[in-house]
């Protein structure tokens, strides 16, 4: 299975080349939803910067066709508050919402920090409006989900509670928990994106990567993917498997994609969450991979 997706791997670079010709060629287009990762968020130096030195995978896909992509991707963005704006705040991490708005903690949009193209209302409102007004449009992806998993994390006191790992475990293993609250809110996106909107295109769900060694993080990153896998598929999305492509990619490097130059350093022995242009570009290759693939 590996070997096939590395031979994947490499036809999705010479498509990387190839891809933005068709798509200039058909004038269709692209709307990129989600949170930090397809905003292309980086850290160093702290926002805010201009919001051209902001690159995420949507960036990359369409390199060579200006103006045609649309990416509403926006930092904090949790799959409540994509769906419900500052009324999801009761159930987000302070400070961890697009649009959580607090004196003290701004969401990234009440803050007025620049994004990709500005909007007003929900994310998930103003991307139906797109697609009901935009018919060209024929690819969607979508990054959700991250955030929904620092809501755990936050819940259960952070790593330095003595309980903490169980706290997670008990917390993803919990039927009406915060996956299944992510489960819901995935469902409902996509019922406004096929049903609301009419879209009858292609959709992209892209998978989270796991961001250390660490057991816990991987079981808590695979059980979100999993639920997106489920809920995506009875919807007809196609899944760019982020997860396995960062696997492979930090081989080298005993499995740790901060060695492996896929997430941004911080120190010399600590990395951020967030992909360098280097993870970007194994992120877009595997949506590339997810859209030519049957």
């Amino acid at each position: 299975m590996k070997n096939n997706f590395r031979m994947m791997m490499g036809r999705a670079l010479v498509l990387t080349v190839l891809v933005a010709p068709v798509f200039a060629a058909s004038n269709s287009r692209y709307l990129a939803l989600g949170d930090s990762i397809s905003f292309g968020y980086y850290p160093l130096p702290p926002p805010p910067q201009p919001i051209q030195s902001y690159v995420g995978y949507p960036e990359i896909l369409d390199p060579r066709v200006p103006k045609q992509e649309i990416n509403l991707s926006c930092p904090g963005q949790t799959s409540a508050s994509f769906l419900y704006g500052s009324q999801a705040s009761g159930t987000e991490v302070p400070g961890e919402n697009c649009e959580y708005i607090s004196a003290l903690l701004p969401g990234w949009k009440a803050a007025n920090l620049p994004l990709h193209n500005s909007y007003t209302g929900t994310q998930a409102d103003y991307a139906v409006s797109q697609l009901l007004a935009n018919k060209s449009i024929d690819l969607v992806t979508i990054s959700l989900g991250g955030n929904d998993l620092l809501f755990v994390q936050y819940t259960c006191g952070g790593p330095a509670n003595p309980n903490f790992v169980t706290c997670v475990q008990g917390a993803l293993s919990d039927p009406t928990g915060a996956l299944f609250a992510y489960g819901n809110n995935l469902g409902t996106i996509l019922t406004k994106i096929r049903k609301e909107a009419q879209y009858t295109g292609t959709i992209v769900l892209v998978k989270y990567f796991a961001t250390s060694t660490d057991p816990l993080v991987k079981q808590a990153i695979g059980a979100l993917n999993h639920v997106m896998a489920q809920v995506g598929s009875q919807f007809g999305a196609k899944v760019a498997d982020a997860y396995t492509a960062f696997q492979i990619a930090s081989i080298p490097h005993g499995g740790d994609p901060c060695k492996a130059g896929l997430l941004v350093r911080l120190s010399p022995t600590t990395c951020d969450v967030h992909p360098t242009r280097l993870g970007q570009n194994v992120l877009a290759t595997t949506v590339l991979i997810a859209i030519f693939s049957r």
